[in-house]
């Protein structure tokens, strides 16, 4: 029964992706131009939106109907004033800052596929309070998630999403310019991508849903293709690091480690690969405990592979990770120093003497870029399905093994120079 109600589904999606590749919905150029997903672009396009003196010419018009149906607030703003990068202490930058009558009255972070920071919300929440005891923190996220625990501690916000808050927000604007032509299609572009963001294409979900109620024995061989649906992504997810960690260890110098504890820290001091003997655990046993991590967990549990070497004293880590809120895969660089602390993402580069390694991102205990690639979890149930396709599988180990292995290479490089 399961292989034919997979057969009729798999019909199902064929005939939307048909349609598709008719009506050329899947076509974006934000997604096309590797912009979509950047968390900047975000922040200056909805910014400039809200901004009364932005480049769209309808002065408060779309700060009005911002503030009134995604922040729910009942004033109208008389004196605004809108900021994105909003730069504060220790050079940390909110994403977008709203102010009435020059002090502020709103602040937003937002997060598309990477994670806060520790205290990243309370730092912000710290700061708008000293600047005004009125104003509020809004945490924006694809789909309203939480914040990381360690990044709102005694923090007061407020949750809204992209697939929903935003959304809405995009189709009254689009109503109020339905006649401007290049302002209303410039929101249809950036509503499209919303919805490839947020998979917001229904028909083809209405018409599986009638599919599976048909009778008691398709709703149960559909329940068993759920059950099993988080362990295959499990499996995926084992085979990924297990090989992407094999093709890099046979091109780097043995002074690499195997980093792994980086992640058992994370996991209430549970390895993936390891078990408390010290002992390589079996393929099954593996891929268990993975599943339970991505799925069973409610904290943003964080694994991958890591290699480490020893260099001044120092641990440097070269990692590839991913947590369970959806992030891409993060490729980047850690150091602990002597007392096992994170050096942060500054003191990297200056460790290395000035050297980035290519890595355009920094934060408080790394430097690291992104990789939109994702892997299926309770928080995020859509990876890249892709990744179940051998050519698109076996092109991106070899990306990401590239990327780290180049890594490694210039880091040796900068070490032996300073021996």
């Amino acid at each position: 029964m399961e292989k034919a109600l997979l057969e009729i589904v798999l019909k199902i999606v064929a005939q939307y992706e048909a349609l598709d590749a008719l009506t050329l919905r899947n076509f974006n150029m934000l997604i096309s131009g590797n912009v979509g997903t950047k968390e900047t672009f975000h922040s200056f396009f909805i910014a400039d939106l809200l901004d009364p003196n932005g480049t769209h010419g309808q002065k408060d018009l779309f700060l009005q109907l911002f503030w009134k149906y995604v922040l729910g607030q009942k004033n109208k703003l008389k004196k605004p004033a809108v900021w994105p990068e909003y730069v504060i202490t220790n050079d940390r930058r909110i994403d977008i800052v709203i102010e009435e009558d020059e002090k502020i009255v709103a602040a937003i972070e937002m997060k598309i596929y990477a994670k806060d920071s520790q205290n990243q919300l309370k730092d912000y929440f710290t700061f708008i309070k000293h600047n005004n005891s009125d104003a509020k923190l809004y945490f924006l996220t694809l789909f309203g998630d939480e914040a990381w625990d360690e990044s709102n501690q005694d923090v007061e916000y407020t949750t809204i999403s992209f697939s929903k808050d935003i959304y809405n927000w995009l189709e009254k604007c689009i109503k109020e310019v339905y006649d401007k032509t290049n302002i209303r299609e410039s929101l249809l572009i950036y509503k499209n991508l919303i919805e490839k963001l947020t998979n917001k294409h229904k028909e083809k979900g209405e018409e599986i849903v009638e599919t599976l109620s048909k009778d008691s024995k398709t709703i149960k061989a559909a329940a068993n293709i759920y059950e099993n649906y988080p362990k295959a992504w499990a499996a995926k997810e084992y085979e990924f690091w297990w090989d992407l960690y094999n093709k890099i260890e046979k091109q780097i110098s043995q002074e690499w480690e195997e980093g792994d504890e980086i992640f058992a820290e994370e996991n209430h001091n549970t390895s993936v690969w390891y078990d408390r003997d010290g002992e390589l655990r079996d393929q099954d046993d593996s891929i268990e405990i993975l599943y339970q991590i991505r799925f069973k967990s409610g904290t943003s549990n964080h694994f991958g592979i890591a290699f480490k070497k020893e260099i001044r004293g120092n641990t440097v880590y070269c990692v590839a990770g991913y947590w369970n809120d959806g992030d891409g895969i993060w490729i980047g660089v850690q150091i602990k120093d002597k007392n096992g602390n994170f050096l942060d993402g500054d003191t990297i580069i200056e460790f290395f003497k000035g050297k980035n390694f290519g890595f355009t991102e920094k934060d408080e205990a790394s430097i690291y870029n992104l990789q939109t690639i994702t892997f299926a979890s309770r928080k995020q149930p859509y990876g890249t399905f892709e990744l179940f396709d051998k050519k698109f599988y076996n092109n991106h180990i070899q990306e990401i093994a590239n990327q780290m292995t180049d890594t490694i290479h210039r880091i040796d490089a900068i070490a032996k120079e300073n021996q």
